[in-house]
């Protein structure tokens, strides 16, 4: 609730990396990662949460459902290409 009152959306990720990828030099692929944080164990994606990952991935973002931390900072290796 802390977060709704602060002016978070429903259904938002938790985090944004806005690093855009190079296809090719001068040539961007790809606009930024998003990553949805969950439980390891019992972690559900809302509807709403699908939603905007769906929009989000049509405006060119990598969107990530990561369950845990050790998940989210391989997915941020990944998308880095470390």
């Amino acid at each position: 609730m802390k977060m709704v009152r602060a002016g978070a959306i429903k259904g938002w990720p938790d985090l944004f990396l806005p690093v855009p990828l190079e296809s090719q030099p001068g040539q961007y692929h790809c606009c930024g990662l998003f990553i949805e944080l969950k439980r390891r164990q019992g972690g559900v994606v809302s509807r709403e949460q699908k939603e905007i990952h769906k929009l989000l991935r049509a405006q060119g973002y990598r969107v990530e459902v990561c369950k845990g931390s050790d998940a989210a900072i391989q997915a941020i290796i990944d998308y880095l290409g470390l």
